[in-house]
């Protein structure tokens, strides 16, 4: 899996020290409707083709510098569908309001997740 477009990419990390295949998202810029939409379908079909794994995940969110609510809406509903098949969630960076956003909804959906200010702060594999 490999997604790439302006505001955001997505790709599958292999050489994550983890018992979990790792999806890894970069947000760039403003987080708009549109983005999530495509988003949420790439990484939607790949977890869709391995529907007896689990996923860890990395919100990379160095480059974010704030989100639509519609965006976030759709992300939310992706979420809703999958909560239950994300094992952790690591939230690199961003500013206060982008890590608090994350966190509440990781929170609200059980997900296990761990905010780091860095990306070297990630164990080995994960950048």
């Amino acid at each position: 899996m490999n997604f790439i477009s302006e505001q955001l990419d997505i790709k599958l990390l292999d050489d994550v020290q983890s018992p979990f295949p790792c999806i890894y998202f970069q947000f760039k810029g403003k987080f708009t409707e549109q983005a999530s939409i495509s988003g949420t379908m790439t990484w939607s079909a790949e977890m869709d083709q391995r529907p007896n794994e689990s996923f860890e995940m990395v919100w990379d969110c160095r480059e974010m510098n704030g989100f639509e609510v519609s965006a976030r809406t759709e992300w939310y509903n992706c979420m809703m569908k999958y909560k239950s098949r994300i094992a952790k969630v690591h939230v690199v960076g961003g500013g206060l309001m982008i890590r608090s956003a994350a966190k509440v909804m990781l929170n609200y959906f059980g997900i296990e997740n761990e905010t780091h200010q860095l990306l070297k702060n990630l164990p080995t594999g994960y950048q």
